[in-house]
Formats: C-alpha cells, structure tokens, sequence
C-alpha cells in the first residue's frame, strides 16, 4: 500500500447503525521502522483476538447449556422412575422403556456408553 492509502475500520456505532472511521496506515508508530506494515500487523491481531474472545465465550456458554442439559435429563429421569413406582399394572411396561430411554440419553449426553 502506498503512504496515502488508507483503510476502514469500525468506530463506536452511532444511531444510526455502524460507523466507520478512516485509519490512515502510512502513519508510523514510534519505534517502527516501517509504520504501515506495523498498522497492519496491529489490525491483523485485533482482529485474531477478538475471534479468540468471541470463540472462547461460545464454549464457555456452550459448556453451561449442556450442563444445565445435563441436570434436566437427570431430573427427567428420577420423575419417571418415581413414576413407574406408583403406576398402575398396564402402565408399568410404557414406564419402563421411558425410564430405560431417559438413562439412555443421559448417558450418551455425559458421554458414557448407552
């Protein structure tokens, strides 16, 4: 890139949507030798920063869903146990397979073998 050119890079949004602000890349940085190539670099690792922030906030909300997934399950599971306890004598089969499919779904989520 030339000393003039330059690049666009997001500012503060304003009300009315996005903003964007003109950051010149010839200026040069104190203790650089080369300003342009140090802007970039600069930008460049903004950039992968924030991808690593935004992704390790994925994971950790990921990690929270399936736990609360997890003590779902495990509640579904004592509810229908308790439930086949007091059900009447036709009933007692479709308890059965319910509860046998619920420890089934709990365990692949926890990742054991089902």
């Amino acid at each position: 890139m030339s000393p003039q050119q330059t690049i666009r890079t997001p500012s503060t949004p304003n009300a009315a949507g996005a903003a964007w602000q003109r950051t010149a890349l010839a200026a040069p940085r104190p203790g650089t030798p080369n300003g342009t190539r140090a802007s970039v670099a600069v930008l460049v690792g903004q950039v992968i920063a924030f991808a690593d922030g935004v992704r390790m906030r994925r994971q950790r909300e990921g990690r929270a869903r399936h736990v609360r997934c997890l003590e779902i399950l495990s509640g579904a599971v004592v509810a229908a146990r308790q439930a086949l306890e007091t059900a009447a004598d036709g009933e007692r089969g479709v308890w059965a397979r319910r509860v046998r499919k619920l420890e089934e779904l709990h365990a692949w989520a926890a990742g054991g073998d089902a």
